[in-house]
């Protein structure tokens, strides 16, 4: 579970680095 949260953060802050 940990994996995911730490995968979804890394994911949600190359999105916002994006927009």
């Amino acid at each position: 579970m940990v994996l995911v949260w730490v995968f979804v953060c890394l994911v949600f802050g190359l999105v916002l680095q994006f927009w």
